[in-house]
């Protein structure tokens, strides 16, 4: 994992990882201790958290399917009242060029039929604004911001 900041941005860090389950957590605390100084708030952090967790578990899962040793990059820059994402990968586009919609799966099913996944797109939704995927070339681009103003949250900013 290779951190350093950007020139020119307002930067708090820049990761340089490689696709690899094993050492998500590792990626997830360095991000967290990256952004102390701007979001100390533990409910912040553990927002943080789980959206990164879902994030990064997603690019390695389906983007490159599984597949260690590819390599994820992670721009986080500070503005006013928020922490800024710019993940890049090289994998597998998303389906038909955009981000999946974030509906909550249906739940009114027999309990043999609830669904194993599709929480994780509703997660990042919910607690993010700003949220945006394009894809240049070879490389899968997604930026979100996530709130530091605890009262604010990210419900309500727009997607």
């Amino acid at each position: 994992m290779n951190e350093r900041q950007l020139p020119g941005e307002r930067a708090a860090f820049h990761l340089h990882f490689e696709s690899n389950a094993f050492t998500v957590g590792e990626v997830i605390d360095t991000i967290l201790r990256g952004i102390q100084g701007v979001a100390p708030d533990s409910e912040v952090a553990g927002t943080v958290e789980i959206v990164m967790a879902e994030v990064i578990n997603n690019i390695i899962e389906h983007a490159y399917n599984d597949r260690a040793g590819q390599p994820i990059e992670v721009a986080v820059t500070e503005t006013a009242g928020t922490v800024d994402f710019h993940f890049r990968d090289r994998g597998r586009p998303m389906p038909l060029g955009v981000h999946p919609s974030g509906a909550q799966p249906d739940l009114d099913v027999p309990c043999d039929q609830l669904p194993e996944g599709g929480f994780g797109w509703m997660l990042i939704h919910r607690l993010t604004s700003d949220l945006r995927y394009w894809r240049d070339g070879t490389m899968n681009h997604l930026s979100f911001s996530i709130s530091t103003n605890e009262s604010t949250g990210a419900q309500g900013h727009r997607h």
